[in-house]
């Protein structure tokens, strides 16, 4: 089967920086968002406590302002978090996700992150179990998907 031009584009090395990049802004972004869901903090509570703008806040979590890693500590604290960050090698950052039956018949959303993953290399291709209806999987992400 022959590579799309988006699976070309994330195979090219000269890439793999960009991706890196959006991939950590993206977790960070998502660590903020899960954090203000925990606390029960709204974007207003979150700018009050850092004694910035809503405007601020809401223009750094959907990446129109550059974050730094200042601003990510001052996010974590306002939040009463620590930051952690961990440098993994690109074959050990690599999760096994198994497609079991009771899985295909899931959300659709599910889905398409787990053929995303593995497409930008997040996660290896998911293994499929037998008798996993995955009629609705990309054959080239799944491992085992032989869509009819």
């Amino acid at each position: 089967m022959k590579e799309s031009a988006i699976q070309q584009w994330i195979d090219d090395p000269d890439n793999s920086r960009l991706i890196n990049q959006e991939r950590l802004i993206v977790d960070a972004t998502e660590e903020i968002w899960e954090a203000m869901e925990t606390r029960t903090r709204t974007k207003s509570a979150l700018a009050t406590a850092l004694g910035k703008s809503k405007a601020f806040v809401t223009q750094t979590l959907n990446g129109t302002r550059n974050m730094t890693l200042r601003t990510l500590a001052d996010f974590a604290t306002a939040l009463d978090y620590t930051v952690e960050i961990k440098l993994k090698a690109k074959d050990s950052a690599m999760l096994d996700v198994v497609i079991t039956p009771e899985e295909t018949s899931s959300a659709v959303a599910w889905q398409w992150e787990v053929e995303t993953m593995a497409r930008i290399g997040r996660i290896k291709p998911p293994k499929v179990v037998e008798g996993a209806n995955c009629k609705d999987w990309n054959s080239d992400v799944a491992d085992g998907c032989n869509a009819a």
